[in-house]
C-alpha cells in the first residue's frame, strides 16, 4: 500500500485521478483493498495543491459506484443461473424468498447507507442482484451514498496537512480490525455449516 501511495504522489495529476477512481473501484470487488485510504490521500494532495479535489471527489465517487454496480451485476448473473435449484446459497427457497422480499423493501436504504459497512459492502451489492433489485435505483442508491462517504473523505483529507502519517496509520488498523472481524465471523458460519453437514 506505500508503495500505490507513493507512486500516487509522483504523478501528474490526471494519474492521480485515475489512480483513485481505480482504487475506490477496486476496493468494491476485493474488500480488503483500502480504497478509502486511496481517496483521503488523494484528497491530502489536493490540499496540497497538487491535485483538484472535485476531481478527486468525482474520480472516488465514479469509481466506487461502477464497482458496486459491478457487483451487483455478477449478482444478478449468479442468482440467475441459481434459479430453479431446491437450496440457494444453503437456504431453502422459501427462506430465500423472505430475505428477498425484506431486501426488495429495506434494500436500497441499505445500500445508501452501505459505505459504512466496512468489510460488507460487497455483500450488500452482490445481494442487491441476488434479490433482482432495479437496476436504476440500485445505481442510484449507490451514486447517492457513495457521494456523501466520499465528502467526509475528501473533506478530511484536505485538513489533514502534517497528520496524514498518524491518520494513515489509524485508517489501516480500522481497516484490518474490520477485516479481521469479517474474516472470524466467515470462519464461525463455515464451521458450523460443516458442522450442521456431519451432524445431518
Amino acid at each position: 500500500m506505500s508503495s500505490l501511495i507513493n507512486w500516487i504522489d509522483s504523478q501528474q495529476e490526471f494519474w492521480v485521478y485515475l489512480a483513485v477512481g481505480l482504487c475506490s473501484l477496486a476496493e468494491n470487488l476485493f474488500t480488503p483493498f483500502p480504497g478509502d485510504t486511496c481517496t483521503v490521500f488523494g484528497a491530502y494532495l489536493a490540499g496540497l495543491g497538487k491535485a483538484h479535489p472535485a476531481g478527486i471527489y468525482l474520480a472516488s465517487t465514479i469509481g466506487g459506484t461502477i464497482g458496486f454496480i459491478g457487483l451487483y451485476l455478477t449478482g444478478r448473473l449468479f442468482i440467475r443461473k441459481m434459479e430453479g435449484k431446491d437450496r440457494l446459497f444453503g437456504m431453502n427457497s422459501d427462506t430465500y424468498a423472505k430475505i428477498s422480499r425484506s431486501f426488495k423493501k429495506w434494500g436500497y436504504w441499505v445500500i445508501v447507507f452501505n459505505r459504512l459497512l466496512y468489510g460488507l459492502r460487497f455483500a450488500v451489492a452482490l445481494f442487491a442482484g441476488f434479490a433482482k433489485l432495479d437496476l436504476r435505483k440500485t445505481i442510484a442508491a449507490a451514486l447517492i451514498g457513495t457521494a456523501l462517504w466520499n465528502i467526509i473523505l475528501v473533506y478530511l483529507g484536505m485538513q489533514l496537512g502534517e497528520n496524514w502519517a498518524v491518520f494513515k496509520e489509524v485508517l489501516w488498523k480500522y481497516n484490518r480490525i474490520i477485516l479481521a472481524a469479517v474474516s472470524v465471523g466467515l470462519g464461525i458460519y463455515l464451521l458450523w455449516r460443516i458442522r450442521r453437514k456431519v451432524i445431518a
